[in-house]
């Protein structure tokens, strides 16, 4: 089987031969780093694509995306600071010595005043032309390039409620006005939802079978909003780009960090096809989720980001227990991923827990199951 083949065999639920991956580091810089000790980049995007996707193992490439673009505009020894189309900044704290990495962001073009709406900073909210042609160059040749190779082909949006707080209003103010301001939290939402679901056509018009998004829905002990507020202002933009791709032939793909065990339910009648990356630290259980969904949902992921803690064996031990979760029940249905991408580690460390990611998903693969 081609990677794509079994990308697609553990998405429609059937036995791939080998567990499907999508793994990467933590921080871009880090991820540049490695490239530059075991695939150095030679600037020509597919010969660098298919070198870091064979060196990892992965199953997917990125074909593109139209969502908010960043510019780098500052630089410090450990931080960067980028600004994205619409005026929000982040800044970016990285460093490899401490193993730490976390986001700053400010300079939201939204906020409540004295907690009421501010209608007229939401409509002067810049947002660029998501019909522009540019925002997709090459992102048919790069969906035609992934298949000839053997790949999936992924295409990436904005979020829903964490593109809320990660590019318009700070969470605080978002979370008050979904309680006292309810229709401002609705037309912000209008606004910035309207705009994926238009780049995500023209992602899907372009051949991309997978459509990802970010909607970070809770931290490691429950959702930040409740199943009935998920219901009244999430839900329906969930459901629109599930039926969106579905449209297409394409699956829908979220990530969510998070203990989200009470929204499931409603993620998967919305039509969501697979999330990620199923954190064991925020309590969430391949074995069971797969038991109560695998045959609606694809998990992705199942792998503890704290495998910097871990010793040799009990990393082996972790890895290979995720896989043999993940295989239990239903067929297919899973997808190798870690909850918070690989950490700042050494070069030994990271090469052995690809190598035994290999291994785990080779064994257990072949024999369709528990070796």
């Amino acid at each position: 089987m081609t990677k794509r083949e079994r990308v697609l065999a553990a998405v429609c639920h059937q036995q791939p031969d080998v567990i499907p991956q999508q793994e990467g580091f933590m921080d871009e810089e880090l991820s540049a780093a490695f490239a530059r000790r075991y695939h150095p980049r030679t600037g020509d995007w597919g010969r660098d694509t298919l070198a870091a996707a064979d060196w990892m193992d992965n199953h997917f490439i990125g074909a593109g995306g139209g969502g908010l673009r960043a510019t780098v505009i500052e630089r410090g020894a450990d931080t960067r600071v980028q600004e994205y189309e619409n005026g929000m900044r982040w800044r970016i704290h990285s460093s490899s010595q401490s193993g730490q990495w976390w986001r700053e962001y400010f300079g939201y073009p939204v906020r409540l005043r004295d907690g009421a709406p501010n209608w007229d900073a939401l409509e002067r909210m810049p947002l660029p032309d998501p019909g522009d042609p540019a925002r997709y160059a090459n992102v048919a040749e790069r969906v035609r390039f992934a298949h000839d190779h053997g790949y999936a082909a992924q295409g990436s949006i904005n979020g829903f409620y964490s593109a809320m707080w990660y590019f318009v209003m700070p969470v605080d103010d978002l979370l008050l006005a979904m309680a006292a301001e309810p229709a401002f939290v609705q037309a912000a939402l209008e606004r910035f939802a309207t705009f994926n679901l238009r780049v995500a056509e023209h992602l899907l018009q372009a051949g991309c079978e997978f459509i990802t998004w970010v909607d970070d829905l809770g931290h490691n002990l429950a959702p930040f909003i409740s199943p009935a507020a998920y219901r009244e202002f999430i839900f329906p933009w969930h459901e629109r780009i599930a039926d969106l791709c579905h449209r297409y032939g394409a699956y829908a793909h979220m990530h969510s960090h998070g203990n989200i065990n009470l929204l499931l339910p409603q993620m998967a009648e919305a039509g969501i096809d697979l999330i990620n990356p199923v954190g064991p630290s925020d309590g969430m259980d391949v074995a069971q989720l797969k038991e109560q969904y695998g045959d609606r949902m694809t998990l992705v992921g199942g792998i503890s980001k704290y495998l910097a803690d871990m010793s040799r064996d009990q990393l082996d031990q972790h890895v290979e227990q995720v896989v043999r979760a993940g295989t239990a029940g239903p067929p297919g249905g899973h997808i190798l991923m870690s909850e918070g991408s690989i950490p700042p580690m050494d070069d030994a460390r990271v090469l052995f827990y690809l190598e035994r990611l290999r291994h785990w998903r080779r064994r257990y693969g072949a024999a369709g199951g528990a070796p």
